[in-house]
């Protein structure tokens, strides 16, 4: 593992029952959803005074203005130069919240206050908890399963490449994925999971040494790098059934189109190589390559020329030494291509 510090435990001696929380709205795309929560808050907000602070970046200005009304909500709205990613934009928020506790929450993501409240209770009283998800249902009502363990390069491999042909890669992507965890319920105890998703998460906020994401995961991934770095330091991370957030995925991310897919590759290079070296980031390109040379083959029309972009890109050093600093994959996406392919 390489040289990467832990969080200090003693930064949050001073947690204690009944904790402020924050909230760090991130909105791309998903103007009409930030709308319909705050309306649907406005009228909870009274009996869950916990809440005392909700921060909005908005990473696609003219979307949203300064001009909203917020229907009494304590809102701090700021407006991104663009979009500078979900990384930085929730850096931006958490920078300005001063909450012992901070909700990180997807705009796709419905959840009432009440269920907040009860999250936070969990918080106030285990103290090893370092962040709490709800159980994910979907508009239907079907429970989901969003919970995954710390992948390794042979797991996000074994996930997405042609491995899965081998039982011993099959019994890899099931572990990684939590099957165990198909039947969860509303019924079951809270439960610990080593990464819950960031699209409904509740922080401890002293869990974290510096900033919430790391920067170098603008996209995909910097929720996954956050477990691992809250997992180094020590803390537990759990699912507590008792409570539900409705949850519509990729209601900003969808809007990438194929560059998501590239932005995938991408990311997982970027967190194997951080937590496993550069030596095992590389073993997992060369698979991604490969799977990508087989599957372009494969294809015809718009998708084929898709894949050889995706492909071009992890190829060429120079412009993946770029991508690897945290630049998003658009910055270097071939004219031409369709994103939506």
């Amino acid at each position: 593992m390489r040289n990467i510090q832990p969080a200090s435990r003693d930064a949050a001696d001073h947690v204690s029952s009944g904790c402020d929380i924050g909230v760090a709205i991130v909105n791309y795309r998903s103007a009409s959803l930030i709308l319909g929560l705050i309306e649907r808050w406005s009228r909870e907000l009274c009996s869950a005074p916990r809440i005392v602070e909700i921060v909005v970046v908005d990473n696609d200005p003219g979307e949203l203005d300064a001009r909203v009304d917020w229907l009494g909500l304590p809102v701090t709205y700021l407006q991104s130069a663009g979009n500078v990613g979900y990384a930085p934009a929730v850096n931006a928020a958490c920078g300005r919240l001063t909450t012992p506790y901070v909700l990180l929450l997807n705009p796709d993501a419905e959840i009432a206050i009440e269920a907040v409240d009860r999250m936070a209770a969990v918080l106030d009283s285990e103290l090893s908890v370092g962040a709490v998800a709800p159980l994910h249902v979907d508009h239907e009502g079907k429970v989901t399963n969003p919970y995954r363990r710390i992948p390794s390069w042979v797991d996000l491999a074994s996930h997405r490449t042609r491995l899965q042909r081998f039982e011993w890669a099959r019994r890899r992507k099931r572990r990684y994925l939590c099957e165990e965890l198909d039947g969860i319920h509303a019924g079951w105890p809270p439960s610990e999971v080593e990464q819950p998703p960031a699209s409904c998460l509740l922080l401890r906020r002293g869990a974290i040494a510096d900033e919430v994401m790391d920067e170098r995961f603008p996209i995909l991934f910097n929720d996954v790098d956050l477990s691992a770095r809250l997992r180094l330091g020590g803390w537990r991370m759990l699912v507590d059934p008792r409570v539900s957030c409705r949850h519509e995925p990729a209601t900003s991310t969808r809007y990438l189109g194929i560059q998501g897919e590239a932005e995938f590759y991408v990311g997982a290079y970027r967190f194997v190589e951080k937590w496993e070296g550069r030596v095992r980031a590389e073993a997992f390109r060369t698979c991604i390559i490969a799977e990508l040379t087989f599957a372009a083959r494969h294809q015809r029309g718009p998708r084929a020329e898709s894949l050889q972009a995706i492909r071009a890109l992890l190829r060429d050093r120079s412009v993946f030494d770029g991508l690897n600093q945290g630049d998003p994959v658009r910055a270097y996406w071939p004219p031409g291509i369709s994103v939506t392919s």
